[in-house]
């Protein structure tokens, strides 16, 4: 799938991301609208699909019914991680503690031989748990006995990550018989939390046998799950006493399952530990056909056991495959696809050869699948699988008779295409691709925006190839770019006379528009910066279909670009719009556009670039504020809508960019000269001092001798001037 960053400050792509679907498009996919299903896709994204591909889509109201968020489900990423019920526990135990506590871990290194890796002590529902108990004691007795609790359980909980005091308050023979019963419970729970499962266990079974206990029915639960931790986390996977432990808990638990509902599901995940291999295959063939309207308990129950076991098949040996149920086979065989590199450089490694094995025996699996049962599910697994230009003819003459309303259409289609771009069938690739870039009510942005990446390079002309360059975000929350707008504004508020934080807090509010609205991919910005001539730059920046937010954006790097190809005539064309939205060097900009000679626009424009960091001959996905560095010209992907001069044209522009070497390699010199000859202009100072600043920090390889240069040029030319004040030293 076409994929990039979308920034350096996500952690997806936000016009299409590669392992997920984002919120705003989940509740249509989950309905059975799929777009592009992705190869790269997590796996309830891949469960969501299979469902919808056999006409069963889970419904548009599952995916928040089920918490659906990042790689899972809330219950199987609560059980994991969730331990929000802290802070309640802390603020009730408030009243009645002799100490403040202001956090609590609940994670603990598995043991001392285990120090790197730590799991969750203490979830949630232990929180929870003493929090209620807390509010029904009240009920019982006075504030004497009840800070006794709350001191027995701190110590509980000061075990959840591994803490000294392990010996509870001991309590007078006048206690009262509810505190003496949770004495023990707290007794038993600090003694698991603190590792020592086979006492914890001993003090949990004598619970459970006192009639009187309040904590007497779950007590046999919690001396199973003793067991259980014993297995986990002091026995060897696999080993006779880790299988006997989980035996004698499974048997256990049995035994109270129809009295105690959490053992059922505690069952369940034992099955999953015991038996593998063939809890998954239960699993799939349950929920292929399991109601999500609305789903129950255990069918989220089970969908997140599912979720967890599929992790440990990852990379399954193909002697299992057979054992699979059809669903499992599946969502196991999408996610087989073929690393754009090998992992190592040079010759490939053992895990490299063992992959591409993988993936090839993936692709035959998928490709028998379908010729024997023709589904639309194998369909896109075997076209999604194949060696990029290899699939076979018959793959894709089925791909292309699929029917419109077909969940498959999108992805068959797309996959089919992406098999001809490699065959550099141009033209066949724009004939599928042209509809789908222009989108409707009826399909997912996402799906558009990689029919649109598809595309950009084989659209035959000028409008097409800009109907391909411009995506829509499918999610705009964007909240650090965001909130690095508020702060970069703060920041230039509490600096009035500080040209660079001015600059940069004007660049993070533009960015923050940019990002909310359509904008470049990473194809979108290697295609201007490599491939096209600074005479389509100058179409592009005037073109209509241009969102407004990245006209100014494209008319700086165009006014860079020309400078550095020699290109007034660009470069003065641009100049107005850019001077429109520089406030704090507006005097400058009319320097440079009331210059007249060839000398004077360039002497104008050396000052420009000091005072505006911001200024890049380069788009990138995010704009830095400090020195322009350069970038080794890479080969560009040809442009179809380009004639051949055009293509050479940007290619040599390309170069000459690259060979420029950075900002401060092109433009410190030139500054410098200029500065010596012109002591008297006004705009010097000032220049000089941000040429230092440009070169904190910066790659160009004479960054250093130009820093000092320009330090000791201000300090011995302008020695009174403030600006020479304020440069305490050069970088």
């Amino acid at each position: 799938m076409a994929h990039a960053s979308g920034g350096d400050e996500d952690s997806y792509n936000r016009f299409a991301p590669d392992n997920f679907v984002s919120q705003p498009e989940l509740g249509r996919y989950a309905a059975g609208t799929l777009g592009i299903v992705g190869n790269g896709y997590w796996r309830v994204y891949l469960f969501m699909a299979y469902r919808a591909l056999h006409n069963q889509p889970i419904g548009a109201a599952a995916p928040e019914a089920l918490g659906i968020a990042g790689w899972g489900t809330a219950l199987l990423q609560d059980r994991m991680y969730s331990h929000d019920g802290v802070d309640a526990w802390l603020q009730a135990r408030q009243p009645y503690a002799d100490a403040a506590i202001t956090t609590l871990d609940p994670w603990r290194a598995v043991g001392p031989k285990d120090s790197f890796q730590s799991y969750l002590n203490c979830p949630k529902d232990a929180f929870d748990n003493a929090t209620q108990t807390l509010e029904a004691r009240k009920k019982s007795d006075g504030a004497q006995w009840l800070k006794t609790w709350v001191k027995n359980q701190d110590v509980v909980f000061s075990q959840c990550a591994g803490g000294n005091a392990t010996v509870l308050a001991p309590l007078p023979d006048a206690a009262p018989a509810w505190l003496k019963a949770d004495y023990a419970y707290q007794s038993a729970a600090a003694l698991f939390y603190k590792q020592d499962f086979i006492t914890a266990r001993k003090l949990f079974q004598a619970i459970a046998a006192d009639s009187k206990s309040p904590w007497q029915r779950i007590a046999p639960y919690l001396a199973a799950r003793s067991l259980i931790r014993q297995a986990e986390l002091n026995e060897s996977a696999g080993s006779p006493a880790y299988i006997s432990n989980l035996q004698t808990a499974r048997n256990e638990l049995r035994t109270i399952a129809g009295k105690y509902a959490p053992a059922q599901g505690m069952l369940a995940r034992l099955e999953i530990r015991l038996n593998p291999e063939q809890r998954l295959p239960e699993l799939g063939k349950k929920l292929a056909n399991a109601s999500f309207n609305p789903p129950s308990g255990q069918t989220a129950q089970d969908l997140s056991d599912y979720l967890s076991l599929l992790d440990r098949f990852e990379n399954a040996d193909s002697t299992l495959w057979s054992r699979f149920d059809p669903m499992t086979l599946w969502i196991l065989t999408m996610q087989q696809r073929s690393p754009a590199m090998p992992a190592s450089a040079g010759k490939p490694s053992a895990e490299d050869i063992k992959h591409a094995a993988s993936v090839a025996e993936a692709y035959t699996q998928a490709q028998s699948r379908w010729q024997k049962e023709k589904s639309p599910e194998w369909l896109i697994a075997a076209l999604s699988s194949a060696p990029l230009g290899k699939a076979a003819p018959d793959l894709m003459k089925a791909a292309d008779s699929l029917p419109a309303d077909s969940p498959a259409y999108q992805s068959a289609r797309y996959y089919t295409s992406r098999h001809l771009q490699a065959q550099k069938q141009d033209a066949a690739v724009w004939r599928s691709s042209a509809p789908e870039i222009k989108g409707n009510d009826k399909t997912l942005a996402s799906s558009v925006n990689l029919w649109r990446a598809l595309a950009l390079p084989v659209a035959p002309k000028r409008s097409d190839f800009i109907a391909a360059l411009w995506r829509h975000p499918v999610d705009q929350s964007e909240s650090y770019v965001k909130s690095y707008a508020i702060e970069a504004r703060k920041n230039a508020a509490a600096k009035p006379n500080d040209a660079a934080a001015a600059a940069e807090a004007d660049a993070a509010q533009r960015r923050w528009l940019e990002v909310s609205s359509d904008g470049l991919d990473d194809d979108g910005f290697a295609a201007l910066n490599n491939a096209l001539p600074l005479s389509e730059w100058m179409m592009l920046a005037q073109d209509a279909n241009t969102p407004k937010v990245w006209k100014t954006r494209l008319a700086e790097s165009i006014w860079m670009r020309g400078l550095v190809l020699g290109d007034y005539a660009s470069v003065d064309q641009v100049s107005a719009t850019i001077a429109q939205d520089k406030k704090t060097t507006a005097n400058l900009w009319q320097r440079y556009q009331q210059a007249r000679t060839p000398a004077d626009k360039e002497n104008a424009a050396l000052i420009i670039w000091a005072n505006s960091p911001e200024l890049q001959p380069e788009v990138a996905n995010w704009q830095n504020f400090g020195d322009w560095c350069a970038r080794p010209a890479t080969t560009p992907t040809s442009l179809s809508y380009l004639n051949s001069d055009e293509q050479q044209r940007a290619r040599r522009e390309s170069q000459q960019i690259a060979k420029a070497g950075g900002g401060v390699n092109y433009f410190g010199d030139k500054l410098l000269s200029y500065a010596k000859k012109n002591p008297a202009d006004a705009d010097v100072p000032k220049a000089l001092y941000f040429l230092i600043q440009r070169t904190r920090g910066a790659c160009s390889s004479n960054a250093s001798r130009v820093s000092k240069a320009a330090y000791q040029l201000l300090k011995s030319q302008h020695p009174n001037e403030p600006w020479a004040q304020k440069a305490k030293y050069w970088y």
